[in-house]
């Protein structure tokens, strides 16, 4: 009963950690609705997706919570937040670099099978509104890992074995975004799949950095470079306007995004069994899934 007891208070814990994270995103799209209304044309083009990214960057208010809850335990605040200093900028480097070379791969399969139309709406003035996105998207992804990978994930082993905390976070991330336009089955099982991926990647390095990384930018080339819907959400086209064609949802996932599509299914299935091999061959014995 204990046990039921501290698992119940993970899960809601990690419920006010979700709503806290969307209060800075929820001001800021207010106030951005009343400068609108005041604004027309060009003028309130620019204030949506500037203040969209701006409301993804105050996520991180997450982190300051959690830091200040465990501040007088180090080693609980290292269990849920795991961001160790030595190889840190390699790991994040390496978890960017495959996060955006993942996507534009899927995303160059479906522009090539044409369920994409693709347009470019680059203009010069666009370098605010990208820095934004580029900073928020990094902010969001990381904030997203802290809560699911870091804190869920991380009490969760205290109280069920590892595999089981690996599932269960990955299967509340995706619940997670049930609010999300568009969301389906085919989508909540490419979450969960991405889920399962970034789970893994926080075992086997020992820390949220290649999660973290991975996570934003696959979220920043979704949205601001490539320009499909990043989980339902649409408004943040930068460089690219990716529409997708009907009767291609397999390949393009329809109204929600990319991660509904088969496509993807069948890339993250293939990175989660290669992460895992090479996980548990090669990865730190201490950091192994136990069998």
């Amino acid at each position: 009963m204990d046990k039921l007891k501290r698992i119940g208070r993970i899960f809601l814990w990690t419920l006010l950690l979700m709503i806290l994270s969307s209060i800075p995103m929820g001001l800021i799209m207010l106030f951005t609705g009343l400068l609108m209304a005041a604004f027309s044309g060009d003028l309130g083009d620019i204030f949506s997706p500037l203040a969209l990214g701006l409301g993804l960057i105050g996520e991180i208010i997450v982190v300051f919570i959690l830091k200040q809850e465990y501040k007088g335990d180090p080693k609980q605040l290292h269990q849920i937040m795991p961001f160790d200093k030595k190889g840190s900028f390699l790991r994040y480097a390496t978890g960017y670099v495959l996060g955006i070379a993942f996507f534009a791969l899927i995303w160059g399969i479906t522009v090539l099978g044409k369920a994409f139309s693709v347009s470019v709406i680059w203009q010069n003035s666009n370098w605010a509104v990208l820095l934004a996105f580029l900073l928020g998207f990094g902010m969001q992804g990381m904030t997203e890992e802290v809560i699911f990978r870091g804190y869920l994930q991380g009490r969760l082993e205290k109280e069920v074995s590892q595999r089981w905390a690996i599932l269960i976070s990955a299967l509340a991330f995706a619940v997670a975004h049930l609010g999300n336009s568009g969301i389906g089955i085919n989508a909540l099982v490419g979450l969960t799949l991405f889920g399962i991926l970034m789970s893994l990647f926080r075992t086997y390095t020992g820390d949220l950095w290649l999660a973290g990384a991975f996570h934003s930018a696959w979220n920043f080339a979704e949205g601001p470079l490539f320009g499909t819907p990043v989980s339902g959400i649409n408004g943040t086209s930068v460089v690219l306007e990716s529409h997708p064609v009907s009767g291609y949802a397999m390949l393009n996932g329809g109204t929600f995004g990319i991660e509904s599509s088969y496509l993807v299914f069948v890339g993250l299935f293939v990175l989660v069994i290669l992460t895992y091999y090479l996980g548990q061959n090669y990865a730190k014995p201490s950091n192994r899934i136990n069998s």
